[in-house]
């Protein structure tokens, strides 16, 4: 059973309202300290900084070169689209899914901060 972030205890899932049912994917509450939280739908990740993954939310990315036939590939639309652009390939090696993304990867931003300072 999944844990509170807050203070450890269980949660369980609640219900939404209407604008919920929009804007998140489940909602649960925790029975200890009463404390909501949202899993919001994945379209609101188009409006992030950094890609990640669209399946489980990391930003722990491999840049690949080309696609892998093993693991599986987003079937997205959009992402689809981002193919014929010519938009690179990334590769998540936590839940094996590869997808196409216009944004850069957070680890390279931060690579290229640290050789700024330095």
């Amino acid at each position: 059973m999944p844990a509170c972030l807050i203070c450890g205890g269980p949660i369980t899932r609640r219900p939404r309202n209407i604008f919920g049912k929009i804007v998140d994917r489940a909602m649960y509450k925790c029975e200890d300290c009463g404390q909501r939280i949202h899993r919001r739908r994945t379209f609101f990740a188009l409006f992030r900084r950094y890609c990640e993954c669209p399946r489980c939310g990391t930003r722990d990315l491999h840049r690949l070169a080309s696609r892998d036939r093993v693991d599986g590939i987003s079937k997205n639309p959009l992402r689809r689209l981002l193919v014929l652009l010519g938009f690179p390939i990334y590769h998540c090696t936590f839940c094996r899914f590869q997808f196409r993304d216009w944004r850069k990867r957070e680890s390279d931003e931060r690579k290229k901060s640290t050789a700024m300072t330095a």
